[in-house]
């Protein structure tokens, strides 16, 4: 079952993020410099104003790091 997100859905590169799970499954949201993604997963360290973003590359992911980056939360 790697790769399949909490939501059920596989986890997709430029789509995939976890959330708090005080954001529904499916929420769409628009990350600074990254584009939008989709919450799909959650994660023990994934609290409060803190999301993860799904990479495949781990060099990458690394690369990558942590950031503070605005986000806009798109409600249905």
């Amino acid at each position: 079952d790697y790769g399949i997100t909490a939501s059920g859905e596989y986890a997709e590169e430029g789509r995939t993020i976890a959330c708090p799970p005080e954001l529904d499954f499916g929420t769409v949201i628009e990350i600074e410099s990254v584009g939008e993604r989709i919450c799909h997963d959650r994660g023990g360290a994934i609290k409060g104003k803190r999301i993860d973003l799904y990479m495949e590359d781990l060099h990458r992911a690394k690369e990558f790091g942590k950031r503070e980056l605005k986000v806009k939360i798109h409600k249905d």
